[in-house]
């Protein structure tokens, strides 16, 4: 008899996927920043590279490269942000995060008293800290 799986692979990989996003987004705007936003961008990528390896440990899932649609969405951030400047670049932070928060809470709120609910809850606190 096959074991039944503790979460759903398509959500593992899209957790994975979705932390791998947001630090390749944050390692990309480090680089194309004025220095004032470097502290702020520094933590969230040390946060997001936790977030990453914890993830990837939970599900023992290897992905070191994002799908093409999101290739294509962080293009399109990084354009914005570009064209835009500091502005761009907060409005987009602002949105990850609070997105992120809504992800997480949902998640935690279906999976709560399960393996997986209890793995969000770190990851929450990190998220409502920024």
């Amino acid at each position: 008899m096959k074991p039944i799986p503790l979460h759903d692979p398509q959500l593992a990989r899209t957790l994975v996927l979705d932390e791998l996003f947001d630090l390749s987004l944050y390692q990309a705007l480090r680089h194309v920043t004025h220095p004032d936003v470097h502290h702020t961008l520094d933590e969230l990528i040390t946060v997001e590279t936790a977030h990453l390896a914890f993830w990837k440990r939970f599900f023992s899932l290897s992905l070191d490269q994002l799908n093409p649609g999101r290739r294509l969405k962080l293009s399109f951030l990084m354009f914005v942000c570009k064209l835009f400047g500091s502005t761009a670049v907060h409005l987009v932070l602002e949105a990850i995060e609070v997105h992120g928060i809504r992800k997480y809470l949902a998640l935690w709120r279906e999976y709560q008293g399960q393996p997986l609910g209890e793995a969000l809850n770190g990851i929450l606190m990190d998220e409502f800290k920024h």
